[in-house]
């Protein structure tokens, strides 16, 4: 079963993001440890080469994280830190395709 890590990218600094980056190896590590064949799909690493973007470039990357929520089987949603504009498209394409959506507790 793939699982889409929907966790928040962006952030006001290089750090922000690298931090961002670790959370969502973390959920991606808490996935597959569950040990039932999950397999989670971290687009936080697909796009992390991706020093600066501009509008045009950051919509080709939520179209291609669509693309990717698409194929998965469920969505594995971290609100801690609130639901950012890249997660509420991901999250909406989820719920228009019919993916089973969890949220992480804190």
């Amino acid at each position: 079963m793939l699982v889409y890590i929907c966790s928040p990218y962006r952030a006001k600094t290089k750090k922000g993001i690298k931090k961002n980056i670790e959370t969502a190896k973390k959920l991606g590590k808490e996935i597959f440890d569950l040990g039932l064949n999950y397999i989670p799909i971290i687009p936080h690493l697909n796009f992390s080469f991706m020093e600066k973007e501009d509008e045009k470039t950051r919509e080709r990357i939520l179209s291609f994280c669509g693309q990717l929520v698409s194929i998965c089987d469920m969505v594995y949603v971290n609100n801690e830190k609130g639901i950012t504009k890249g997660m509420e498209y991901e999250i909406k394409i989820a719920k228009k395709l019919g993916k089973g959506i969890v949220y992480k507790l804190a």
